[in-house]
């Protein structure tokens, strides 16, 4: 709004100098010289705010680094900085560390950017780094634990009647390749080799970590789509976290197209027929 008030600053001068009622509202010199130092400081964070506010991407894991990056580049006072340049960015920077102060909210925010193969470790201190891996490492071992508890009987183990007067056709015999000698040997050597969940999850941790770390405008669940079947164990966590908005902005768009369509015209509308017509209006796409 302040950048579009100085864009249009001598046609708001014409309307408001045409109208004596209205000359008091010029803007002095004071006055545009403020909104100019304040539209200066603020256009620093547009970029970022607009990339954590977005829902069609991964941003959780980009609030950490962003608010490291604001700290010691973006925000950090500059020598030509006036002071009220330099107050703007201050209190911009205490309201963004006092906001993600809290533990429970840091931890979940470190493991985000750990998952994220574009950050991992290089936006962590020493501390967090450790702190971080230990909370990924017991969090999937939980994970893989309960998966395997919640087995399900399979069709040789359940009692069904099974008509014994069909039959299955016969299969064709496969054609024993060389990769299917590999594979067969691959799988005989690995049944040999019994690890642990916790060692799995070790080793899945240090491949991961010895991989370089993808471009910043990749797209990390394209990453882990990838590289599914090298991380089966840290998987699990990465659909749980990154998932996660980074501000409550995508709540308040679907509470925005709620109030459009509940409106004094449409009070009698059932909750059911309420909730379809809101999915419709945020995932229909018509072309």
């Amino acid at each position: 709004m302040i950048e579009r008030f100085l864009e249009q600053e001598k046609t708001i001068k014409l309307v408001l100098s045409s109208d004596r009622k209205s000359v008091f509202l010029l803007p002095k010199v004071q006055d545009l010289e403020v909104l100019e130092v304040v539209n200066k400081a603020i256009n620093l964070i547009v970029e970022f705010t607009d990339a954590l506010s977005g829902e069609s991407h991964v941003n959780v894991s980009m609030v950490m680094p962003v608010i490291q990056l604001l700290n010691d580049d973006i925000l950090a006072h500059k020598e030509e900085d006036v002071t009220l340049t330099r107050e703007i960015k201050t209190r911009i920077l205490d309201y963004l560390n006092d906001k993600y102060s809290d533990e429970r909210s840091k931890s979940l925010l470190n493991i985000a950017s750990f998952l994220d193969p574009r950050y991992k470790t290089k936006f962590l201190t020493a501390s967090d780094n450790i702190s971080t891996q230990m909370k990924v490492r017991e969090e999937a071992i939980s994970v893989t634990s309960l998966n395997s508890d919640n087995t399900y009987p399979t069709t040789s183990d359940s009692n069904i009647e099974t008509d014994t007067s069909f039959t299955l056709p016969p299969q064709p015999a496969k054609k024993l390749r060389l990769g299917n000698l590999f594979k067969r040997r691959d799988s005989l050597h690995d049944t040999d080799i019994s690890l642990t969940d916790a060692e799995v999850i070790d080793n899945e941790l240090k491949r991961y970590l010895a991989l370089p770390n993808t471009d910043y405008e990749s797209n990390p669940l394209e990453w882990w789509k990838e590289n599914y079947s090298f991380f089966p164990k840290l998987s699990p966590l990465v659909r749980k976290y990154l998932c996660i908005p980074a501000t409550s902005c995508p709540s308040e768009r679907l509470f925005s197209t709620s109030g459009n369509i509940v409106s004094c015209k449409r009070t009698c509308l059932n909750p059911d027929k309420v909730n379809q017509l809101v999915f419709l209006a945020r995932n229909l796409r018509m072309d």
